[in-house]
């Protein structure tokens, strides 16, 4: 049941977006809940840790044979990134459904969060595989104009960028209004377009860490060892809660300063 109507349930006027009442936002929410979040988040990529710790483990050495090589392993290269993927998406769409249960008031219920995500399931997954796809055929054209021009390979690293940008709201999108993939895909670009500079910012921020954690403990595209999987797993894990409760805070306070829709209104939408 809904908690009674407050200021945050009825339509607001349009406020300006201010990333830094966003991340006031962001530690407001993960801050009593980051047990919970962790729980969640690791639950969900345990059978990334499985694979990768018990999986075959392909290593390129002096004196191999890179053609064979790549024809042995390009299969399961492929299905553990497309693994990865799709439960990041998911883990993404239970955080979103846990924090937008705490904005409304309610309890956080984790049967909730996971119910409306298993509903939910083929618009996630269609999410976590349009990304990918979208971003290699437009890294395709982008490849084409960025070797006619002096420096530009910038261009494709600033195309990814603005890919993980305009894309980070998709599944709070997604389950919050109900949305397909590709509508999912659309409201996002909607949302964050004229914010992308700051929201840059915050990708960068989490994004670079997030990467030099994963080169320093060994992973890179195959673990090195058992431990360092382990390591490099809870590095995932850890920023994979700090991307998720960012992009549903944001999601809330892009519809806000947009559409002037309270926290309670939007939270209210995945109950109807």
């Amino acid at each position: 049941m809904s908690s009674p109507l407050s200021i945050i349930d009825s339509p607001q006027p349009l406020q300006p977006f201010r990333m830094t009442d966003t991340l006031r936002g962001f530690l407001g929410v993960l801050s009593p809940h980051w047990l919970t979040f962790a729980f969640l988040v690791g639950v969900v990529r345990v059978p990334m840790l499985l694979l990768n710790v018990l999986g075959p483990q392909p290593r390129i050495h002096r004196g191999v044979n890179l053609l064979l090589w790549v024809r042995q392993h390009l299969l399961f290269s492929i299905a553990t990134l497309l693994l990865e993927l799709v439960l990041g998406k998911f883990s993404q769409a239970i955080i979103s459904v846990e924090v937008f249960q705490y904005l409304q008031g309610n309890k956080v219920s984790i049967r909730q969060s996971v119910l409306i995500s298993l509903a939910n399931g083929v618009e996630i997954l269609g999410i976590a595989l349009l990304i990918p796809l979208g971003t290699g055929v437009g890294l395709v054209f982008v490849s084409l104009i960025a070797g006619l021009v002096p420096f530009g390979r910038i261009f494709l690293l600033v195309f990814v960028m603005f890919v993980l940008v305009i894309t980070i709201v998709a599944v709070p999108a997604c389950v919050i209004e109900r949305l397909d993939p590709v509508e999912s895909l659309s409201r996002s670009w909607e949302l964050t377009w004229g914010t992308c500079w700051p929201i840059l910012g915050v990708v960068l921020l989490f994004g670079i860490p997030h990467l030099l954690g994963r080169l320093l403990f060994g992973r890179g595209f195959y673990p090195v060892s058992a431990t360092s999987q382990i390591l490099s797993w809870l590095w995932t894990v850890a920023f994979g809660i700090l991307e998720a409760v960012f992009a549903a805070v944001l999601y809330r306070d892009l519809r806000l300063s947009k559409e002037g829709t309270g926290a309670g209104q939007v939270a209210g939408e995945f109950q109807q």
